[in-house]
């Protein structure tokens, strides 16, 4: 197709079967006399149904009323229990920091008896100790007075044999010189 050739051909857009290329010939008197007017016609059954329709929206406009009835009860009632909820938690929460401070003064009167205990378990260890040592030198001296005491008796033994001797020897005129008299 030439240039001139399409210019030559006035389009307005895609031909349709029955379409007029032109419309100015269209007359708008023409086409309202084309077009018919019904009135709408109502039987007594929908007169009815909508008797009916209306019943039920009202029966569901009030059984919707009750149930947001319920609802708004039922709401008043759980906000009701989450405050005292509140209230109670915040009771709990006042407890426990009560018991927190009461354990912490526990735990600080337990970490000075446990050091009690520490310094009263390593006196008593230090006492154990030295009553094992005196102890012993009680065990000591209790051998060394019963030594004593056999050295006592061997000395008055002793001296009662040196006594009898002198007597026995001033009988018999012996004198023993340069011995120091004991006594």
């Amino acid at each position: 197709m030439s240039v001139r050739q399409f210019q030559s051909k006035k389009c307005s857009g895609p031909r349709r079967a029955g379409s007029r290329s032109d419309h100015t010939d269209y007359d708008s008197a023409t086409s309202e006399s084309r077009i018919t007017k019904r009135k709408h016609k109502q039987s007594e059954n929908e007169y009815v149904r909508m008797a009916d329709f209306k019943d039920f929206r009202k029966e569901i406009l009030s059984y919707l009323e009750n149930i947001k009835k319920s609802n708004d009860e039922f709401i008043h009632i759980i906000k009701s229990e989450i405050n005292e909820i509140k209230t109670q938690v915040s009771t709990v929460i006042k407890t426990i920091d009560i018991l927190s401070e009461k354990q912490l003064l526990l735990k600080n009167d337990l970490a000075d008896l446990s050091k009690s205990l520490d310094f009263h378990t390593k006196s008593f260890d230090d006492l154990k100790i030295k009553t094992n040592a005196i102890s012993k030198e009680i065990t000591q001296i209790k051998k060394l007075e019963q030594e004593v005491e056999t050295y006592k008796c061997r000395l008055l033994n002793v001296e009662r044999e040196f006594n009898i001797q002198q007597q026995r020897d001033r009988l018999y005129n012996i004198e023993i010189s340069a011995i120091s008299a004991l006594c």
